[in-house]
């Protein structure tokens, strides 16, 4: 769940946002619109909804998928 989860949203993270805030929004919003289909738990469950797609965010940020919600290309 957690690569496919960042394989939805490095893309929009990666993009130049005003600040991090914007960037964690963003970021977030896309996790809500991915499909997480080869997760076990969200194919046999109904289990994983919004809020659990975007915690995944978190624990990326935990794990260091994603470094930081404010890069240097932002203003």
């Amino acid at each position: 769940m957690k690569e496919e989860t960042h394989d939805g949203v490095i893309d929009v993270w990666e993009q130049n946002h005003l600040n991090g805030f914007i960037r964690l929004n963003a970021v977030l919003t896309q996790a809500t619109h991915i499909r997480i289909d080869r997760c076990w738990l969200c194919r046999d469950t109904d289990w994983i909804g919004n809020s659990q797609k975007k915690g995944v965010c978190h624990i990326l940020a935990n794990d260091g998928k994603i470094t930081r919600w404010v890069n240097n290309a932002d203003e």
